[in-house]
């Protein structure tokens, strides 16, 4: 396996080397080269399945395909647990959807955090004001209630349903 030809001591991580369980234990059984699940582990049954069959070193929890927030928490609570270090992402983009990122991975101690994905990138027309500047690498929430997003109501337009008291 061409991989096993990378220099010792580099720092690289495979992220989702392959599309189905079978395939990524045959390159696990092949390779001594971190790796990294994301789409094949989408529910708390597939990251038990990761951890009982040893497939992976950590996982990419990203927060809307987890299920949302809680969900991702307990994940990564389960894969700390097992010793499999995080990725915090979301699969879509926006200020709302980094907020949750950065929070989610503020609250991951930092030994166990292999990287934060800033998803403000992946729009190009802002829908609200999160003041949460990257400087040298990183970005830290700001110091209000909730996620500390301040949504532009007009951009998002009408809500499709209320939820809560009072409606």
């Amino acid at each position: 396996m061409g991989l096993n030809l990378l220099p010792d001591g580099l720092d690289f991580v495979l992220e989702a080397p392959c599309a189905s369980w079978r395939e990524t234990m045959s390159v696990r059984q092949r390779t001594s080269i971190p790796i990294l699940l994301d789409e094949l582990v989408q529910t708390d049954d597939d990251l038990m399945t990761a951890i009982a069959q040893d497939a992976c070193d950590g996982v990419g929890l990203k927060i809307s395909k987890q299920g949302g927030l809680t969900p991702s928490c307990r994940q990564r609570a389960i894969a700390q647990a097992a010793g499999l270090i995080t990725s915090i992402q979301d699969t879509v983009g926006s200020e709302i959807a980094f907020a949750a990122v950065l929070h989610m991975a503020q609250s991951t101690p930092r030994n166990m955090l292999r990287c934060a994905l800033d998803t403000r990138s992946m729009v190009e027309k802002p829908i609200a004001e999160f003041d949460a500047p990257v400087r040298k690498g990183g970005a830290t929430s700001p110091n209000l209630p909730g996620l500390g997003v301040e949504p532009d109501m007009a951009k998002l337009g009408e809500p499709v349903a209320h939820y809560g008291r009072g409606v």
